[in-house]
This record gives C-alpha cells, sequence and structure tokens, in this order.
C-alpha cells in the first residue's frame, strides 16, 4: 500500500527585510528571551546533538623510560652480550666496550641482537647482522659483531626528531622518535620463512625504514612481539604491523596468507594498520596501554580492561579455551605443541595496587615461578589459565616495578634495584650462575660481583641473553647515619678487627655475628654489655626507630658494607 502526501495550497505572504541593528544591540526576539532566563541558572544542552566530549590526548612522557643509567651489564650466550672476544657468562657482566660518559635510556634484547639508546638519542647495536638486523658501522651484511657499535640513520629520518624508545623482535627493531614518528630495520618471518612480499619489508632488510610519520598518527608507545609490531597513539588508537599468521595484529580474521597490505601500508598516513576496538552494543574503546610478546598481543582500554589477541595455544591470554584443548589425550601431547610462546606476565605497578607480579600460561619447569610443576606426569599443574600471583621474595617495604620474560624463564626487579629471577636457565640468561638447563622453580636474587655499589633498573631478556641496566646506588647515607650514631653517643663495635666498619647498635656485628658488643661513648670510659641487657633501654630511645630505618636503607643501598 503506498502513502500519498495530500497536496496543500500554496499561501505566499511578503516578508519585509528586518531592520538592521546597531552593533551591539541585540535583536528583541533575543532581547525577550534573555529578561525569560535572567532569573534561572543557565544549563548546556542535553540533546543528542550536543558536541562530544573530547579525550585527553595521551603523552609521551608518560610511556617513555626515564632512566640515566651508568652500567649496561648482560649474561648468556653470543655475540648479543657486547663482550668482545667472550661469546659466555652466566652472570651479569658489565659492557666495558662502549664510549664513556654515554647514559643509557633503555635496552632491548632481541633474538640475534641487542639494542642500546642513549639518553641523548643515539642507538648502539651488536649481534647477528642476519638480513639487516644489526646494521651498524663496519659490518657488512650477514656478519656478526660482538662489541657495540653506532647505528647511523638515513638523513631523511633524522628530521623525525631524536629516538626515545626502542622495541626489539626476533630479527627486527623497531624505533620511535620524539615527533611521534616510527621506524623500523632488520627482517620479519612466518612459518614459511622470511617474509618479503612487500617493499617496505625489503626496505627494512637494507636501512631503517619509515612506519608511521608523526604528520599522521602521533605515536607514543611501541612494543614487540617476535614479528609484529604495536603501536599505541595520542589519541588512544592501536596501529599494528607485520607477521599476523596467529592473528596478532587484530585487524583480519585470515590468519594464514595474509596479503601484505593487510601487514604493512605504504600509503604514507598508517590508517590501515588501526585496530578496531569498538564492541557490540558499546561505544569505541580509547586505549591507554599496550603490550606485545612472542605471537601474542594486549590492549588496554581506559576503563581498566584489557583486550588480547594472537596465539592463546595454553591460555596465556587469559582467553577460555576450547573443550578439546582443556582435556589432552596424554600429558606428553601438551609438550609437544609450539613451544614457542606459552607465558603472559602482567606486573601490577599502578599505586592502587601492592606491587606484585602475576602470571599465567604454561608452567612446565616451573616456568611461571610458582614452584608448582612436579613433573611431566603433573596435569594439575602443568598450565594456569587465570592469574597467579608469583611469590617474589621481596625486602620488606620493596615492590616489583618491572618484569621481562622468554622462552621458560623470567626476571623481575624492584624499587630497591634488586633483580630475581626463575624458570629453566638454559646458556645463563638468567644471570644465576648455574648450569646449563637448571631449574628455578621460584624466583631467586640475581647476584654479580659487577652490581656491587650498583642498582638495576631496567631488564630486558630474549631466548640465549639477558640485558641489564644500572645505576650507581646513593652513598650519602654512610656519613649521615655515622652523625646520627654520634648524636645517639654510641658507637657499636664487636671488635673484630674488621677493616669494613660494621657499626651496629648494640644488636650484632654484620660480619661475625657477636653477639656481645663493646659500647664505646664519646667520653673515655666504656664498658661491655650483652644485647639482652641493652635492649630495653634501646627501645625507649627516641631515636631508635629512626636510627634502623636509616640502617636497613644504607644496608640496601651500600652492600659491599655488609656481609650478607
Amino acid at each position: 500500500m503506498n502513502c500519498v502526501r495530500p497536496k496543500m495550497k500554496s499561501t505566499t505572504k511578503k516578508v519585509s527585510r528586518p531592520a538592521k541593528r546597531k552593533a551591539g544591540e541585540q535583536s528583541p526576539k533575543k532581547a525577550s528571551e534573555a529578561k525569560e532566563t535572567s532569573a534561572v541558572e543557565q544549563v548546556e544542552p542535553t540533546t543528542s546533538r550536543s558536541k562530544r566530549v573530547k579525550h585527553e590526548l595521551l603523552s609521551q612522557a608518560n610511556y617513555i623510560p626515564k632512566f640515566a643509567a651508568d652500567r649496561v651489564l648482560s649474561c648468556g650466550e653470543g655475540p648479543q652480550l657486547g663482550h668482545p672476544g667472550r661469546n659466555t657468562t652466566k652472570k651479569p657482566r658489565h659492557v666495558t666496550e662502549l664510549p664513556e660518559g654515554l647514559k643509557f635510556s633503555q635496552a632491548v634484547a632481541g633474538g640475534v641482537h641487542s639494542f642500546l639508546l642513549t639518553t641523548d638519542g643515539q642507538v648502539y647495536g651488536c649481534g647477528v647482522n642476519e638480513k639487516g638486523t644489526v646494521p651498524v658501522e663496519d659490518v657488512e651484511r650477514e656478519e656478526t659483531t660482538d662489541e657495540f657499535k653506532l647505528l647511523q640513520f638515513p638523513d631523511s629520518l633524522k628530521k623525525h626528531g631524536k629516538i626515545v624508545m626502542l622495541a626489539a623482535g626476533a630479527s627486527f627493531t623497531a624505533a620511535l622518535t620524539e615527533n611521534g614518528t616510527v621506524y623500523a630495520w632488520g627482517n620479519l618471518r612466518d612459518a614459511s620463512g622470511n617474509i618479503d612480499s612487500h617493499t617496505i619489508l625489503q626496505d627494512m632488510q637494507k636501512e631503517p625504514t619509515l612506519i608511521n610519520n608523526y604528520k599522521s598518527t602521533h605515536v607514543v608507545k611501541i612494543a614487540a612481539g617476535e614479528n609484529h609490531l604495536l603501536m599505541l597513539s595520542n589519541n588512544g588508537e592501536v596501529l599494528s604491523f607485520g607477521d599476523g599468521t596467529q592473528g596478532q595484529l587484530g585487524r583480519t580474521m585470515r590468519t594464514s596468507h595474509i596479503r601484505s597490505n593487510y601487514m604493512v601500508d605504504s600509503s604514507g598516513n598508517a590508517r590501515r594498520l588501526v585496530i578496531n576496538l569498538r564492541e557490540k552494543a558499546r561505544k569505541e574503546n580509547k586505549a591507554v596501554d599496550i603490550m606485545a610478546g612472542g605471537y601474542w598481543s594486549m590492549v588496554k582500554v581506559e576503563d581498566g580492561r584489557w583486550f588480547a589477541f594472537g596465539l592463546n595455544n595454553y591460555g596465556q591470554l587469559g582467553v577460555p579455551l576450547p573443550k578439546e584443548a582443556e582435556e589432552p589425550s596424554t600429558a606428553g601431547d601438551k609438550m609437544q605443541a609450539d613451544e614457542t610462546d606459552y607465558h603472559v606476565y602482567l606486573p601490577t605497578l599502578a599505586p592502587e595496587y601492592d606491587g606484585t607480579v602475576h602470571a599465567m600460561g604454561k608452567n612446565t619447569d616451573n616456568a611461571l615461578g610458582l614452584d608448582t610443576w612436579t613433573g611431566n606426569d603433573d596435569n594439575d599443574h602443568w598450565r594456569y589459565t587465570s592469574l597467579q600471583k608469583v611469590p617474589v621474595p621481596l625486602a620488606e617495604g620493596d615492590q616489583i616495578v618491572g618484569v621481562t620474560a622468554t622462552i621458560g624463564c623470567s626476571i623481575a626487579w624492584t624499587q630497591n634495584g634488586d633483580a630475581y629471577a626463575w624458570g629453566c636457565d638454559t646458556v645463563g640468561q638468567l644471570g644465576l650462575g648455574i648450569s646449563d638447563g637448571d631449574v628455578i622453580p621460584s624466583p631467586e636474587k640475581i647476584t654479580s660481583a659487577h652490581l656491587e655499589g650498583f642498582k638495576i633498573v631496567s631488564v630486558s631478556i630474549a631466548d640465549t641473553h639477558a640485558l641489564l641496566l644500572a645505576t650507581k646506588r646513593e652513598e650519602e647515607d654512610v656519613p649521615l647515619l655515622l652523625l646520627l650514631l654520634f648524636l645517639l653517643n654510641v658507637i657499636a663495635d664487636c671488635g673484630c678487627g674488621s677493616r669494613c666498619h660494621e657499626y651496629s647498635y648494640a644488636l650484632h656485628c654484620a660480619r661475625c655475628c657477636s653477639a656481645t658488643v663493646r659500647r664505646r661513648s664519646v667520653r673515655p670510659e666504656t664498658s661491655e654489655l650483652h644485647v639482652g641487657q641493652n635492649r630495653e633501654r634501646l627501645e625507649d630511645d627516641a631515636f631508635y626507630g629512626l636510627f634502623l630505618d636509616l640502617l636497613n636503607r644504607n644496608r640496601r643501598l651500600n652492600p659491599r658494607f655488609y656481609r650478607s
């Protein structure tokens, strides 16, 4: 049935043009409206046509590393350690072959390479230059260098500003500039081998190549998996680049034989790389953080939720597995699947949390540090599909500030500058000084003579090596501590004759653990008192609590003064 609109008679009236108003004079209609509303509160309209509230732009300052490390250390195996003539070290060792006076803001460990970023934006690299992975000075294609050397960038890229962040994959590295531009070098791979189906991917094997231009999208953070890259823009968009055969790009349902125009964007604006975070019956989500590893990706949105996509063969993304995957026929079947990527770590670093670290995924060889897996016949603890708290033995008042993971092992570091490692140490990459193949079921502290007087501020681990950045520990507490002791009019000395000046406050000597101390007053007289006899008076001392706080802090900051 068709509906016909009835015809209406035309009634045209001649309308006279309104008289011109003087400057600043209101129209009669607006003047009357102003009188009616003068006595009521003015409110903004709330109709659907109201202007949308603009999101606050994200800032690079919240994501880029701000360290100024004095020392680079490495452990593990291979030329990517950066120790000329030495390809193995099982404990963190100082990288000495670097120009003097450099300060480092970031170190990234790749599959066969390492790169360092200085505070002034220089990049140094070493390792295997396979298809452009390490295109540094004086290193030809397919050559290897075990010494960190400067990477020179093309003049066409220098105009994009200073480099402020790096991210490394299996055989490629990406750099983010202060202007928001991203470029990368090296090669990408999939199950079939090298990926060179696009000119950009081919150019990456020759020299650093533009991936995203800041004039199109201002990127504030980058994160790399084995063969893919995530980029977070200042307006909360996420862009993905590279191999997507496991769904890690989050932009296509196809996971095999992906066309090259889905991997990269040569249009110059990178808009093809944007991931759609829109949900059904919900408005589009704004991203505030990104994570990437192996063959998976994670995006955090502003309401605190995480979106995950990519390889989930062991439930490492926290996404429920199909029923058939939950019930393998035998325990051995679980071990024969893809061993390249099977666990995820999410550090709870926000102020409202307690600074711990949680893990999920495959747990064979106690890779999650939970000390629950008992062997190949353990069908209950070989995998966790929800986050589990990792029992890191933190000192009182300390907390986790970072974590890094690779195949079967992980390292976390703390606010006080300590680092803890766990999992299967295949070639010394955990820095614990143990034999190859040993399993560390729960976190153990990393120690090294090259760390004396330094605190760890960042760690990056790959399959065969780890890089650590460290800064000098503060030493101003030593004279402050001694001054406080004199103010209290007591210096305790066990009389062991140690030259390291082990001071205690009538408790015990840190070197010989003597239970008896000699109290030496500023006055000439001396006397020996037992700890138990003097403790009651000490606890009444107004400075006792302050002193113990300073003593404990000093022991953490200056471990060389104390025996562990």
